[in-house]
């Protein structure tokens, strides 16, 4: 039986090249908008604020469906959280 435990921590996802600066940047639009963790992850259909702490840290990858309900519920285009992605607006 295998009993090594995969590393955590930071993986890159295809579509995000830079999880932690995605991260960040989701934190500064939500504080901006005076949007609280939690009800970023309600909108996200988080069952807790975690998720977001998660996704803010750069250890949870934004999924591209996830990326726009944050950036449709926080007002903003896509790009200004992940900015590999061309602004759509």
């Amino acid at each position: 039986m295998n009993t090594q435990r995969k590393p955590r921590g930071p993986v890159q996802g295809r579509n995000d090249p830079d999880p932690k600066k995605t991260g960040q940047n989701l934190r500064e639009a939500r504080i901006a908008r005076g949007v609280t963790q939690r009800e970023m992850a309600e909108a996200l259909g988080y069952s807790a604020h975690n998720g977001v702490t998660h996704l803010e840290a750069g250890t949870r990858i934004l999924s591209d469906t996830d990326l726009r309900v944050a950036a449709d519920f926080l007002g903003i285009a896509p790009s200004v959280i992940r900015q590999s992605v061309k602004a759509a607006r």
